[in-house]
Order: C-alpha cells, then sequence, then structure tokens
C-alpha cells in the first residue's frame, strides 16, 4: 500500500508539472499567436493604406475584407489585458481542478472496484475452500463407514462362528452326557 501511495504521489507530481509545462506552452503559444496578428495586422493595415477608393462594387467588397481581416488581426494582436489575463488564469484554474476532480473520483472508483474484486475473489477462495473440506470430510466419513460396517461385518461373522462353535462344543458335550446316561443305565 505504502508503494502505491507512493507511486500515486509520484503520478500527481508528474501530472502537475505536465500541466504546469501545458499551461506555459500554451501562453507561448498565444504570445507566438499575438506577434503574428501584429504581423498580419500592420501587412494589412499598410495594404489598406495603399488602396484607391473604390470605384465600384467589387474593389468596396474586397476593400471591406481587407478591413474586416485587419480589424481582426488588430485585435488578435492586442494584449491581454490583466483583468482578461486573470479572468483566463481563473478559468484555466478551474478547468485544471475539474480534471484533476474527475481524475480522482476515477481513482476511486477503480480503488473500489479494485478491492470489490478482492474480496469476491477472497470470498470464493473462501467458499472453494469450504466445499473441497465439505467433500474431504464427506469421503472421510463415507470410509470411515465403510470401515466400521466392514469391522462389525467382521465382528458378526465372527460371533457368528464362535457361537457355531460354542453350540457345537455344547451338541459334543451333550451327546457325551447323553452317552453316559446310557452307559450308566445300561450298568444298572
Amino acid at each position: 500500500k505504502k508503494k502505491e501511495r507512493r507511486d500515486r504521489e509520484k503520478a500527481e507530481d508528474e501530472e502537475r508539472i505536465q500541466m504546469q509545462l501545458a499551461a506555459k506552452a500554451a501562453e507561448d503559444h498565444r504570445e507566438h499567436e499575438r506577434k503574428e496578428a501584429e504581423i498580419r495586422a500592420a501587412e494589412l493595415g499598410k495594404a489598406l493604406a495603399d488602396m484607391s477608393a473604390p470605384v465600384d462594387a467589387d474593389e468596396a467588397m474586397v476593400q471591406a475584407a481587407v478591413k474586416s481581416a485587419h480589424d481582426r488581426a488588430q485585435k488578435d494582436a492586442k494584449a491581454e489585458s490583466p483583468e482578461e489575463k486573470a479572468e483566463r488564469e481563473k478559468k484555466e484554474k478551474a478547468y485544471a481542478w475539474l480534471l484533476d476532480y474527475q481524475r480522482k473520483q476515477k481513482e476511486a472508483k477503480e480503488e473500489e472496484e479494485r478491492q470489490a474484486k478482492e474480496r469476491a475473489q477472497a470470498e470464493k477462495e473462501i467458499k472453494e475452500e469450504a466445499e473441497r473440506r465439505q467433500k474431504a470430510e464427506a469421503k472421510e466419513r463415507k470410509a470411515r463407514e465403510k470401515r466400521e460396517q466392514a469391522e462389525a461385518a467382521k465382528r458378526g461373522k465372527e460371533e457368528a462362528e464362535r457361537l457355531a462353535k460354542d453350540r457345537a462344543e455344547q451338541a459334543e458335550l451333550e451327546k457325551q452326557r447323553r452317552e453316559a446316561d446310557n452307559a450308566k443305565q445300561r450298568e444298572l
């Protein structure tokens, strides 16, 4: 987590630097465009001064187009006033804040999704482990029941054999007793 936080902070620092560089590049670009507009305005102003009064409609339209382009170039060439610059910077800061806010919201959402995925994965693993244990316990229970049944059958067989042996011995003793009784009665 510390590494993730350091990486996130590093990424945020890099992003801030990139935003500052982008702002500087935009400022340089605006200044370059302003200088080009100054040059264009000067050229159009010279062309407008060199033009004679329009004689027909086509010349009037051309002169109007040049004047319009000259006016636009002069407006573009005009340096920003401190108020305009402050207003532009305020808007840029608000936009930068909005982008940062959206990025943080996206990161927070991604983090929530990542944690939800981890929780789901952990729950899945726990469930799978519980199922494995249940299957292993059921298998062990069946094996134990089978052993117990085999042992009970063996004990039953041994008991039956013992009973049969006891009966055979009893029958033999009974036979011997009868024979002895019969032998006594013959003697009498």
